[in-house]
């Protein structure tokens, strides 16, 4: 899905009167936003999405790895991820059957 998609679907249920470009357009200044603040905290980034999860920087130490292929080793280097949390709420609703009705 693309920003494109999620501003139809925002248009046609919440969001009528805004014009698609500026929906698309408040949604990629929100992502540069965040990946602005997460690239200058780093390690001490943490974004809290109620309802949908969390996401934080997590560093991976380096370490020894090895190609498949050839069992050759290899050094992996250090680097910095993003890491994702679902909320409580969404892992919920995303293991409930088609059909059933949420408690």
């Amino acid at each position: 899905m693309i920003l494109t998609d999620i501003a139809k679907i925002l248009k046609k249920n919440e969001y009528e009167e805004v014009k698609l470009f500026d929906l698309i357009e408040v949604m990629r200044d929100t992502f540069r936003t965040i990946s602005s603040l997460a690239i200058e905290k780093r390690g001490g980034f943490t974004l809290q999405v109620p309802g949908f999860g969390s996401f934080r920087i997590h560093h991976n130490q380096p370490r020894i790895g090895f190609n498949p292929k050839t069992r050759e080793k290899i050094n992996i280097p250090e680097k910095d991820v993003m890491k994702y949390r679902m909320s409580s709420k969404l892992k919920a609703a995303l293991s409930q059957k088609p059909g059933r009705k949420s408690k």
